[in-house]
């Protein structure tokens, strides 16, 4: 059977000591755990073990894997499945609901300042557009799980290209968002890109970028 119509296949590896592991005297997330979800989508479980090269690969022999379907709350929509899995349950998307942009602190005098994380831009209407469901949706409610752990999250990546413009979109902030529309740190956007021609969009990863 293939895996064809899989929206996201999420790849979990501990890194480190899991959270779940820290002894009961210990603080919550004081064990210093890490978790990384690579999000991946429209493949099958054979197109990365015979095309992801031998660092996927590793991944898929010593990692956990999940794989998640398209079903979300309404009609097909591929950020739909993302705040689906945030939301533990079957969510639906706002019309903006996939972008994101750099959250603002603001200093003791009130002055602005980009603060390191990510906030949903269009977080109020997801909101109202779940509160019409027949079932209660909480959305958010994975990243504010982990932040009552005291598990920081963290979103790095970018979904467009120079000339596809629209490069807030961050549809997998929409998996590690809290209940407040945050993502504690993130690095999205045109930073992470470089002139690549003959690839779709004219650019790719730039890895020395994204591993700064």
């Amino acid at each position: 059977m293939k895996l064809r119509h899989i929206v996201s296949v999420l790849l979990a590896i501990s890194l480190l000591a899991p959270v779940a592991r820290a002894a009961p005297s210990q603080p919550p997330g004081s064990a210093g755990g890490k978790l990384i979800m690579l999000v991946v989508d429209k493949v099958s479980y054979a197109d990365l073990w015979q095309h992801g090269g031998p660092n996927l690969r590793r991944v898929l022999a010593d990692g956990a894997l999940g794989l998640m379907n398209a079903n979300s709350g309404g009609s097909f929509r591929d950020c739909g499945s993302y705040l689906t899995i945030g939301a533990g349950n079957y969510a639906v998307c706002s019309a903006a609901g996939i972008h994101a942009e750099r959250r603002l602190d603001f200093t003791p005098a009130g002055q602005p300042v980009v603060a390191e994380g990510l906030i949903n831009r269009d977080f109020e209407n997801l909101i109202r557009a779940n509160e019409q469901l027949n079932r209660p949706v909480k959305v958010g409610l994975l990243g504010s799980l982990l932040g009552e752990r005291g598990i920081k999250t963290a979103l790095v990546g970018t979904e467009g290209g120079w000339q596809l413009g629209d490069m807030d979109q961050a549809r997998a902030a929409l998996i590690t968002m809290d209940d407040q529309g945050c993502t504690d740190f993130g690095r999205i956007g045109e930073a992470l890109l470089r002139p690549t021609y003959g690839l779709p969009g004219g650019s790719g990863t730039d890895y020395q970028a994204l591993w700064a």
